[in-house]
């Protein structure tokens, strides 16, 4: 059995998704600084979030050992 080393046709489609995808290589240290800093301001506000969603959905604030299991079925 052999196999056809012919290079199939790529679909431009395809080719235009494939070149926005990273090669490996390593960010400048400016760059990964960036978004580092986004990714830790992105997290906080969705805490922010959650905590504002939850207090407005009638949750309390309860900080002990029972109150991890109580819910739990």
């Amino acid at each position: 059995m052999t196999v056809d080393n012919k290079r199939l046709p790529i679909p431009s489609f395809l080719r235009r998704l494939w070149s926005v995808v990273p090669v490996g290589r390593s960010l400048p240290q400016d760059v990964w600084c960036a978004r580092h800093r986004f990714l830790n301001v992105l997290a906080l506000f969705h805490d922010f979030v959650i905590a504002v969603l939850g207090m407005i959905d009638g949750y309390s604030w309860e900080i002990s050992i029972g109150a991890d299991f109580r819910d739990c079925n």
